[in-house]
Formats: structure tokens, C-alpha cells, sequence
């Protein structure tokens, strides 16, 4: 049996009157790949920067490993801790400081491992992600590619359990965004954390994508496999679909009878 490693209960987040997250619930299994989508202005970023502790809740309940998120938060730093990390939409790379210094700072920010210690799993990771050569390079010297990959380093440095992605293939060509997919599933896949994503690259975006939530008008309209999502018969599926240029199966079906 699937073990659920992220739980939301009844989410609300509201802004005056616009209703952005209208009693959210969600169960993430521990390990899997899930991807948030949505038209855009739907609250794909605030779930997922609630989740963070970015974005503070009106109302509901949010746990990892089976207890409340912020006792997570606190703990992230001990041994019995869940560490998570959050690669933002436009990578939130420091100007001033090199692509090692980016990848390096949380680990001198919280401590416990020697500037040696520090030094060999930064220049580990560098290399695994292809990114030696602009260890030394500052974020405006370096592709939009290389930069993504700079940040993925970052959020990976710290051993994560649960790795937040805001949109991480934006501004990218599909060539790159294709690559930033493989690079999440195969980085996933070695170091077993659980993912969330938020993105707009659909159908793309399925190929690594375990399960998919629908969120539209605050709620979560359809949860479950990409396969079942582009075989559903809801409406607001459908027309998600369509907006997004999928092919629907069931709409299919139906053109072809009609014509």
C-alpha cells in the first residue's frame, strides 16, 4: 500500500475576495512525482509556496511524514528532521555570488559540516549535473540552462525528502525543458526524494509525472495518473484539455462519431 508522504487538509488562502484556495485536500505518496496544473492565475504558486511556509494559510492543515509541516520546518536540521528544499520560478540565484557559492551557501547557512566537508559535496554535485567548468561563473555569465541546472544543484545540495519546483522549465527552449524533465526523473530516481511541481509544459510534463492535480476555481478538480486524467469524462477536465491543446480521448471519440 502506498504511503502518503505530504497531506493537506481543507487549504484555504484567501486575497479580499478571490477565493484562490477554496478548501484544498491532497495526499502525496512518499517517492512519487506530482504535478500541479492550472490555467494560469488558478493558485498553483500559493499551494505550493504554502506548502513552503512562504504563503501562510487562512485555514486547513498541512503535514509531512505524518506531522504538522511547521514541526518539519524546525526540525529540518536534525537527524529525525524532514528536509525539503523549494527551486523558485525564476531561480533566485545571487547576482554577486558564483554558481559554487549559490550551491554551497544552505549547507554554511546551517552548519554542522566542516568548509572541507562542504567544499567535496558541492564540487560533487557540480560535476554530476555537467557544471565544473562554471563553478568559478556568476549566474549573468551563464545560459538560461546552466542556470536552472545551478539552482536544481542548490535545492539538491542539502539531501532533500521533498524538492518543491515552481514552474522549472520557464523561458526555457523545449530542447532545455526537456532536458530539465529528465534531469528532476533521473535525479528523483537516485536520490528518492518526493517532488512537486507546478508547470504549464503539458503534455510534457506527464512523461515524469506519477500522479496530476487539476486545480481550478480553489479546488482540486481531478487527482490521479496522467493516463486517467486524458481519459476523464469531467467537464472541467475537458475543457482544461482543450484549452491546453491535448488531445482528449474521449473528445476524440466523440468528434470522430460526430463527423
Amino acid at each position: 500500500m502506498a504511503e502518503t508522504f505530504l497531506k493537506i487538509q481543507g487549504l484555504h488562502r484567501h486575497f479580499f475576495e478571490n477565493r484562490v484556495l477554496d478548501g484544498i485536500d491532497l495526499e502525496i505518496e512518499r517517492g512519487k512525482v506530482t504535478t500541479i496544473i492550472g490555467k494560469s492565475g488558478m493558485g498553483k504558486s500559493v499551494l505550493l509556496k504554502s506548502i513552503a511556509g512562504i504563503v501562510e494559510p487562512d485555514a486547513g492543515r498541512i503535514e509531512l511524514d505524518g506531522r504538522p509541516i511547521g514541526v518539519s520546518r524546525r526540525k529540518a536540521t536534525a537527524e529525525e528532521g524532514v528536509r525539503f528544499s523549494y527551486m523558485f520560478q525564476g531561480n533566485a540565484l545571487f547576482d554577486s555570488l558564483t554558481a559554487y557559492e549559490n550551491v554551497a551557501m544552505p549547507l554554511r547557512e546551517s552548519g554542522g559540516l566542516k568548509r572541507s566537508e562542504i567544499d567535496t559535496k558541492v564540487r560533487d554535485l557540480l560535476e554530476q549535473l555537467d557544471l565544473t567548468d562554471a563553478a568559478k561563473r556568476y549566474p549573468g555569465e551563464l545560459s538560461g540552462g546552466m542556470q536552472k541546472r545551478v539552482a536544481f544543484a542548490r535545492a539538491l545540495v542539502i539531501d532533500p525528502d521533498l524538492v518543491l519546483f515552481d514552474e522549472p522549465t520557464t523561458g526555457l527552449d523545449p530542447e532545455r525543458k526537456f532536458g530539465v524533465f529528465e534531469l528532476i526523473a533521473e535525479y528523483r530516481e537516485h536520490y528518492g526524494f518526493t517532488a512537486v511541481l507546478v508547470s504549464h509544459d503539458i503534455p510534457e510534463v506527464f512523461k515524469i509525472s506519477d500522479a496530476v492535480a487539476l486545480l481550478d476555481r480553489g479546488k482540486i478538480r481531478f487527482f490521479g495518473e496522467p493516463a486517467a486524467l486524458e481519459m476523464s469524462a469531467s467537464p472541467d477536465v475537458i475543457e482544461f484539455l482543450q484549452r491546453a491543446n491535448v488531445g482528449h480521448a474521449k473528445g476524440s471519440k466523440m468528434m470522430e462519431t460526430e463527423v
